[in-house]
């Protein structure tokens, strides 16, 4: 009797016995409660695992670009925690996917309690709608993220470049150079007198107070209100006339 090559080799199957619902649902019901969790114990400022090392974005390391789930660990942590409003900054999806799975828990446990017996919430007919909706969604959810990223990027660099002016104008008046880009409004001397639309001053002292040419920066720093041993040399210098004020304003206000 031959016995073809192809049935001697041929390895037999042991039929397995088939896993109860009961089982896929202890299972996912554990892994459901190990997620929230772990999740419940992240601090909600940020993604901080307290020690463990998160893998970077793969799209955004390569591309520069976020993905559709970038911020989703941040916004569930956020949810978590009942920050519904920081959650949906982090991530779009983290809020709407979960209300939709409060939603068919709920749906679950009334059907459960009402008719006795669990009823699919899924059929086989709607499987492809399921999968529309969850592609649209996280297509939406990545539309959302480019948008913030774009959005950042514009109004960061336009804050970077007056962060920038501004250092530069700081810089320019610690080292009491003449500043450029931006010529202050010069301060008027309180011992001048108008004459004919125009201010004179009235002392040769008073006119020591301006500056000649190009006008300098002010200090970077505002000075502090006077206290009662800086307002003395002003209230002396009241007493004692123009000359002795505006001399002592020009060295407070205008240091070479």
């Amino acid at each position: 009797m031959c016995v073809p090559l192809g049935q001697v080799l041929q390895t037999r199957r042991i039929p397995q016995p088939a896993r109860s619902p009961r089982t896929w649902l202890l299972l996912a019901g554990a892994t459901a409660v190990a997620c929230v969790a772990r999740a419940a114990v992240v601090r909600p400022g940020g993604v901080e695992l307290r020690g463990i090392f998160l893998p970077a974005c793969p799209l955004r390391s390569l591309v520069g670009l976020p993905c559709p789930f970038c911020g989703l660990t941040g916004g569930t942590a956020r949810l978590l925690h009942g920050e519904w409003l920081l959650s949906w900054q982090s991530n779009v999806l983290a809020p709407l996917v979960g209300a939709g799975l409060v939603a068919v828990a709920l749906y679950a446990v009334i059907c459960r309690l009402a008719a006795g017996c669990a009823i699919e919430l899924v059929h086989a007919r709607s499987k492809r709608r399921v999968w529309m909706a969850a592609l649209a969604l996280t297509f939406l959810g990545w539309v959302v993220n480019l948008y913030r990223h774009f959005a950042a990027a514009h109004f960061g660099a336009s804050a970077g470049r007056a962060d920038n002016r501004c250092r530069s104008e700081a810089t320019t008046r610690e080292q009491g150079t003449l500043c450029v880009a931006r010529r202050p409004r010069r301060r008027r001397c309180p011992c001048t007198s108008s004459r004919r639309g125009q201010r004179r001053p009235r002392t040769a002292v008073c006119r020591l107070w301006r500056h000649g040419g190009r006008a300098r920066c002010p200090p970077a720093v505002a000075p502090p209100r006077a206290e009662p041993i800086v307002a003395l040399p002003a209230a002396v210098a009241r007493l004692s006339g123009c000359g002795s004020e505006a001399r002592w304003r020009r060295a407070y206000w205008c240091p070479e």
